[in-house]
């Protein structure tokens, strides 16, 4: 069982990387992306006001649409740096209908807050646009993989994984915007060890390259890290620049 996960975590990696070497017809601008500070306060595990950066980098040659993320926060208690959180993502999709979009990607995690060293993870599945409007803009999503973690007290984690999200956009005007992306993570092994994450962010923009940011994170681990709690939210403003 445990090289079957193996096999599946190693098959997900390989389809977001190998499908790189896709042979595309360039457009003449398929970069984009944005990078962001922000001021973030945390309660939960650990109570304090810190510092953020993070950058998202988007390359579409012609089908395939690859993303790479970068997040990084530093807290600082007295001076000292009590904590810090990386998170690096990256995923590659393709449409496979007007609706319907294959998708491939991993991650990785390094959070302090919430006492995890290093957690990788990896899925592939299908998201559907179920809404597609002037306004509401809603995917959903259903996907496996395999999630290797390890802990700074107990026992490290190896679990296949099956995972739901939704992404809901909700544009006031062409100014501002409303996001609402939420994920529920199932460990096929052990019921009880579900993982949900919810991020609300609101956008303005103050011009055609600067936006503020407000948003407001939940990350929920049914069965933390012992001695931390299950919950950890962080909110925050941002200054994001996009290019």
């Amino acid at each position: 069982m445990i090289e079957a996960r193996r096999l599946l975590a190693a098959v997900t990696i390989t389809l977001a990387v190998a499908s790189l070497a896709a042979a595309e017809d360039v457009p003449a601008r398929p970069w984009s992306g944005s990078a962001e500070l922000s001021y973030v306060a945390t309660s939960g595990n650990t109570d304090t006001r810190s510092l953020g950066l993070g950058g998202e980098l988007q390359f579409k040659p012609a089908v395939w649409t690859y993303e790479l993320g970068l997040n990084y926060v530093e807290a600082e208690t007295d001076g000292v740096t009590s904590a810090e959180k990386l998170t690096a993502r990256f995923g590659a999709s393709r449409p496979i209908s007007e609706r319907l979009e294959y998708y491939a990607r991993v991650s990785y995690l390094s959070d302090e807050f919430a006492g995890i060293d290093s957690n990788v993870s990896g899925d592939t599945g299908v998201a559907w646009k179920a809404l597609t409007g002037e306004h509401h803009f809603l995917d959903l999503g259903t996907g496996i993989g395999y999630t290797s973690e390890s802990r700074t007290v107990g026992a490290n984690r190896e679990f296949a994984t099956g995972t739901l999200f939704a992404k809901y956009k909700y544009v006031f005007s062409k100014n501002a915007e409303l996001t609402d992306d939420a994920s529920y993570v199932h460990d096929f092994e052990r019921s009880d060890n579900w993982r949900f994450l919810n991020s609300v962010a609101v956008i303005a923009a103050i011009n055609s390259m600067f936006s503020l940011k407000a948003y407001y994170n939940v990350v929920h681990l049914n069965e933390p890290v012992a001695g931390f709690e299950k919950s950890d939210s962080t909110s925050g403003v941002s200054l994001v620049a996009k290019f």
